[in-house]
């Protein structure tokens, strides 16, 4: 995380040189910038440069603004919107002195345009943004700052694509769907959601159960908006992404399982997430036993989540555990000892998957789907959510003229870090 803080420094006609915002909040000092302010908010003839300076324990890089004009105080405004960033080599400090550059033009052109800075009110919706600043440029390498309705400024460092790609591959993030259903796995600060009206709203939905689909829809927001905002949750890990849960899904464990078994505390975690209401808790290696119940049964077909529930109650002796299923799989999930084996329809009868093989009485169903939709390539998950309906009418309405292709989600391993320490010392 190169960028330890950032603010933005003013020069005050009663108080002089100041921070007026910054995060981490009391991040810099008033008597430590004492020492750096005549760097920061220098003589007119310095402005309109890059400015690095060693200080705080790091680099501060900013791009000092003099706007000359009689309607300010002294004639002039001063201002400077700086980031603390920490050990980066040359390449990344020109890649932070573009953003500097770009971010003190935008504040610039807002103050002549809006009086952004001068204005005491708009400057504070300025400092507001911050958090946010920090958060994308150190996550995916760049950020969208929504300033209000009518402006939006847009960073990103050099290379930004590649940062953000290695970032989301470590994630195992590829972009949010609409029937993936988010999770919050680490809490997002109130200094981010202050900053971001719609980002606050849609995290108030996020309950693990609803798609994402439905939580744009319960938030009032554009779903491409949603999907947006979703994406970069998931990237900067405040969010996980799971499939939504019906008992007619398909799981198989992972290589991780085996760490869940030699892990007493992984287990009892495990059993404590899942416990149901108004139940005991369950026996720590419940979870354990649904977990390795999923892949093929006897009859060599792929065991539902009801299936592999019978089945480990059946090796117990015991015909209800206590066990909340949608949070055991959940737990699973999360934690990569088990992995969803997504359903394909295609159809039977016509090539490339078009519409017109299906019998008038389930043509009712889907014939709202853009053509090719059932070639095999577009999961159970996202074809129920873009028809609004339930699993089970979907296989009724395919029923005899698709076939079904089952593909499980990659394995990423140990590569991957659960979502969730529980345990984990004990497992390696």
């Amino acid at each position: 995380m190169a960028i330890r803080a950032a603010f933005i420094a003013v020069f005050d006609q009663v108080a002089g040189r100041k921070v007026a915002y910054q995060t981490p909040a009391g991040f810099v000092s008033a008597e430590a910038f004492d020492a750096v302010s005549e760097y920061v908010i220098p003589k007119p003839v310095f402005c309109g440069q890059v400015v690095s300076l060693a200080a705080f324990g790091s680099t501060v890089m900013g791009f000092p603004v003099c706007i000359e004009d009689s309607k300010y105080p002294r004639n002039a405004l001063f201002f400077n919107a700086c980031l603390i960033v920490g050990n980066v080599g040359p390449h990344e400090e020109e890649a932070y002195s573009r953003v500097v550059a770009k971010l003190a033009g935008a504040l610039r052109t807002l103050e002549e345009e809006a009086s952004h800075i001068s204005e005491p009110t708009r400057r504070a919706a300025l400092g507001l943004l911050l958090p946010r600043l920090v958060a994308g440029l150190n996550g995916t390498g760049r950020c969208t700052l929504a300033v209000d309705e009518c402006n939006t400024i847009h960073l990103r460092l050099q290379d930004s694509q590649l940062h953000a790609d290695a970032w989301a591959g470590a994630r195992g993030v590829t972009g949010v769907e609409a029937h993936q259903v988010p999770v919050l796995v680490a809490e997002v600060g109130p200094d981010l959601l202050a900053a971001d009206l719609a980002l606050s709203r849609l995290q108030a939905h996020i309950d693990g159960r609803s798609t994402a689909a439905t939580v744009a829809s319960q938030a009032g927001l554009d779903l491409s908006w949603a999907l947006a905002l979703l994406s970069e949750l998931a990237l900067l890990g405040y969010v996980a992404l799971i499939d939504c849960f019906v008992k007619t899904n398909v799981y198989v464990p992972t290589e991780r399982l085996c760490d869940l078994a030699r892990s007493e505390r992984a287990q009892s975690t495990c059993v404590q997430y899942a416990q149901r209401a108004g139940r005991p808790l369950a026996h720590p290696e419940a979870a354990l036993r649904l977990f390795s119940a999923f892949g093929a049964g006897p009859d060599g077909q792929w065991r539902t989540v009801a299936a592999a529930a019978a089945a480990a109650a059946a090796v117990a002796g015991d015909d209800d555990p206590g066990l909340d299923l949608r949070q055991a799989i959940q737990f699973g999930v999360l934690n990569g000892y088990i992995r969803r084996v997504h359903a394909f329809p295609r159809l039977k009868s016509a090539e490339g998957g078009t519409r017109e093989a299906l019998p008038s009485k389930q043509h009712h169903l889907v014939h709202r789907l853009p053509p090719g939709y059932l070639d095999g390539c577009h999961c159970e998950d996202e074809i129920c959510v873009f028809l609004a309906c339930g699993h089970d009418d979907l296989r009724v309405a395919l029923e005899g003229v698709c076939t079904w292709v089952f593909r499980p989600d990659p394995d990423l391993g140990r590569a991957c870090p659960p979502t969730f320490y529980y345990g984990a010392e004990e497992a390696q």
